[in-house]
């Protein structure tokens, strides 16, 4: 499980799940492109995240496949 507090800012590596490499890069979340953490759900299940200038909310299982550097 993922161990990441709010407002922490992130660069994407990669993706280490073909099927959620396809869901973000659909949504325009690519690689080389910097996140922030706005908010975690109480129980640790989903983030907010930012990429750009949208606001995505994301599971946990999710999350854990996105390679950062």
């Amino acid at each position: 499980m993922s161990s990441q507090v709010a407002n922490e800012r992130l660069t994407i590596k990669g993706y280490r799940d073909k099927q959620v490499a396809r869901k973000l890069v659909s949504m325009g979340i690519l690689p080389g492109m910097t996140m922030k953490i706005v908010r975690i759900s109480p129980f640790g299940r989903s983030f907010y995240i930012k990429v750009g200038n949208q606001i995505v909310a994301m599971r946990t299982d999710e999350y854990d496949q996105i390679v950062f550097e």
